[in-house]
């Protein structure tokens, strides 16, 4: 968390550096899209997606008018500003973004790169959260299949790779595929020496609800509460993630009956939410009605 903040402050001061040189100077030519960038995905990165959109929405700007389209710079950009729409919950506004991202880099790679991966896997993951997983499988399982031809086992990417596709896979009913797959990427994070990769808890975290939806509620609801705990420990107490974990565990604890503690890690939940969104957000009307019914007699 500290080397995090450390590293937006760098990032803020290098920006603001290049733009007084560059108003002073009035020079077009001194670029400003490594600082922009460097500091949208340092505020992405700690959750922080609104701050991190207009920087974002410029270096785009930037790019496409440094190096014309298609360009790689121009679909990464392209990709990036896409995920921090999707993350703020703007779906239908990251989708045409996500699609040219995709188009770009099919162009100028070709369907077999491993570049096409991640574009496939982006616009997988907005078709899932729009609702329209019978779209989204699919691509997710290239996105899949193109990691694992090009990146080795235990490789983070390819990791990644299988939990979006397991998540997916849940979602559909197809449950025994998704376990197998969530299993096998933790038991590969958990071989590496060092300390644990922050993604494992998004394992775990997936994990749970597998298990959940199996019916075995107690294992779902060690494994959340262990996902919740290597993100507090990795991300720090504001990321949202944290404030998810808690809601994910509150939701296994009410499906188990247990009222007090499931209202304890809501309302950790919706304090951690209304901080970071304000109290009219639906995220956190979604969970002031968890709370609600929690309240209600059986």
């Amino acid at each position: 968390r500290g080397d995090a903040i450390a590293a937006e402050a760098l990032h803020r001061e290098t920006l603001a550096r290049r733009r007084t040189v560059i108003a002073e100077r009035g020079d077009p030519s001194l670029d400003l899209t490594s600082s922009l960038n460097n500091l949208a995905l340092a505020l992405r990165d700690q959750g922080r997606a609104d701050e991190a959109l207009p920087l974002l929405e410029e270096l785009l700007i930037l790019r496409r008018e440094r190096h014309g389209d298609p360009h790689s710079r121009v679909a990464t950009a392209l990709g990036n500003l896409a995920l921090v729409y999707s993350s703020l919950g703007r779906q239908a506004e990251a989708e045409p973004l996500f699609l040219e991202s995709l188009a770009q880099v099919r162009q100028l790679f070709g369907d077999d790169h491993p570049k096409m991966a991640s574009a496939l896997l982006n616009v997988a993951g907005n078709l899932r959260d729009l609702g329209r997983l019978e779209e989204a499988v699919p691509l997710a399982r290239r996105g899949l299949e193109l990691r694992r031809r090009w990146l080795g086992p235990g490789h983070p990417e390819r990791l990644a790779a299988q939990r979006y596709l397991a998540a997916m896979l849940l979602r559909v009913g197809e449950v025994e595929e998704s376990e197998e797959l969530l299993r096998d990427a933790i038991e590969r994070r958990q071989a590496g020496a060092g300390p644990p990769h922050p993604d494992l808890a998004r394992d775990l975290s997936v994990l749970a609800e597998v298990l959940a939806a199996r019916g075995g509620l107690e294992e779902a609801e060690r494994i959340a509460r262990r996902a919740l705990a290597l993100d507090r420990q990795l991300l720090g107490e504001e990321h949202p993630r944290v404030a998810d974990g808690f809601f994910r565990l509150g939701r296994l604890l009410a499906d188990r009956g247990f009222v007090e503690p499931a209202a304890e890690a809501f309302r950790s939940c919706l304090e951690r939410n209304e901080a970071r969104l304000g109290p009219e957000h639906a995220t956190v009307r979604t969970v002031k009605q968890r709370l609600e019914a929690l309240s209600q007699p059986p």
